[in-house]
């Protein structure tokens, strides 16, 4: 549970309680003192549990102004999920910045204050934001293909479908005034038998999936996949397909 919905519950616990007292102030005194050292205790361990996720580097935004943004679809921080440390971390205010390969996180310091967290990289081992769920791959393991980052999941069953999402940062000056921009380059990986696949495409995915071409290529014709125009998912489309004939 995200601090602040912690924070709410315990305030509504202590609202609660304090009309408790009110009205049973002689009788249920130790009752209510001993509901109220409970729920502070809770509201401890809830601060202690968070500040492990929190416990990374401060994130210093990109300077303006800039046409677009560095991040992954959306400019604003969006709720998602993180699994850090062995521990899942659910409605958590995320950004995923995509020209550094660093999930940020909206933090609110003791006093309130609003700032963003790069937390410790290497002890995520996935998150979910925007509906897209991200993997850390770690590039050793995968024989030099892919380099140490996030991965997001296309398609995941005997055979897997990875994009590394990636965004650039170009300059331009106009009208003697510095613009930035971000222009964004995607790269797709098959990943069959521990074995990782560059691919571009229909033909990179059938390439690597011969045994069967024939079936593949009447299934892209058959139902019209658009890998020009709408290549994601008709990548994750035509794998769930190769994993179906396999049976």
């Amino acid at each position: 549970m995200y601090l602040k919905s912690t924070f709410m519950i315990v305030a509504i616990q202590v609202l609660l309680l304090g009309t408790l007292q009110g009205q049973h102030a002689m009788s249920d005194s130790t009752g209510v003192d001993r509901s109220m050292a409970k729920a502070v205790a809770l509201y401890n361990v809830s601060i202690r549990d968070q500040s492990l996720l929190y416990n990374g580097i401060e994130y210093k935004p990109y300077p303006e102004p800039y046409d677009g943004h560095p991040f992954f679809e959306s400019e604003y921080v969006e709720e998602g999920s993180v699994l850090y440390d062995g521990e899942l971390y659910e409605d958590i205010p995320l950004q995923y910045d995509l020209i550094t390969d660093v999930l940020i996180l909206e933090h609110y310091d003791q006093k309130g204050y609003v700032g963003m967290v790069s937390p410790h990289q290497h002890k995520i081992k996935s998150f979910r934001l925007l509906d897209h769920t991200f993997i850390r791959v770690a590039g050793d393991s995968t024989g030099g293909v892919l380099k140490d980052g996030f991965y997001d999941v296309l398609h995941k069953g005997t055979i897997m479908i990875l994009v590394k999402r990636k965004k650039l940062v170009t300059e331009d000056v106009n009208f003697n005034q510095l613009m930035v921009s971000f222009p964004e380059k995607n790269n797709y990986y098959l990943v069959r038998e521990g074995t990782y696949f560059p691919v571009k495409g229909k033909a990179g995915m059938v390439r690597v999936l011969r045994d069967k071409k024939r079936l593949l290529n009447q299934f892209v014709s058959k139902n019209r996949l658009d890998f020009q125009n709408n290549k994601e998912k008709s990548m994750a489309a035509l794998a769930a397909y190769y994993e179906q004939i396999q049976h």
